[in-house]
């Protein structure tokens, strides 16, 4: 396809999508290399630092939220409102919910680690297991109707605590996050 003509004394060499003709016979100064590299490795760093520190409000957030709904649950069990077998459920569901959820608004290498380090939550069956086997040595469904409840409840209290190590790495990447914005300035 051919372009209009130009007026007179402009050059006839256009690049496709600029508004006005290229200016020939000039000197035009290109970023070298180094300096593409360094601002690409900048920008990488400042999305870096960024995305930990927004990451490590997330596991704040996500800490908050699975203490509150075990001591609501905890305190609705203990006035007999819900029984403990409920409170277990709803427990169980309601973490792994705010797992999924905290993920999905984490950041993508934030949700690949959380991911790799655990792909899913625990189902309500292996939480039942895990404890049978940790509190009574066997497994849950050899155990007493006293004993059941005492795991059941042991799923309540538990719904509160996040991996220390996780909570951790994350608070040491908040800083390191804060650190490589303020050198980066």
């Amino acid at each position: 396809m051919r372009t209009p003509a130009s007026a007179p004394g402009e050059p006839e060499h256009q690049l496709p999508g600029l508004a006005g003709p290229f200016a020939v016979g000039q000197e035009h100064e290109l970023p070298g290399p180094l300096k593409l590299a360094r601002d690409e490795f900048e920008a990488a760093g400042s999305r870096f630092a960024t995305d930990a520190i927004r990451d490590a409000r997330l596991r704040e957030l996500y800490q908050s939220n699975i203490q509150r709904i075990s001591r609501e649950v905890q305190a609705e069990v203990d006035a007999g409102r819900v029984s403990v077998v409920e409170g277990a459920r709803f427990c169980q569901r309601m973490r792994n919910q705010i797992m999924e959820e905290t993920r999905a608004a984490s950041s993508a290498q934030g949700r690949a680690y959380a991911q790799k380090v655990k792909p899913t939550g625990p189902t309500l069956e292996l939480l039942l297991d895990r404890y049978a086997s940790s509190l009574f040595k066997r497994p849950f469904e050899s155990l007493s109707d006293l004993q059941k409840n005492q795991v059941f409840y042991s799923i309540v209290e538990s719904s509160a605590r996040d991996n220390l190590d996780i909570s951790a790495q994350t608070r040491r990447l908040r800083i390191l996050g804060k650190v490589g914005l303020l050198a980066g300035c």
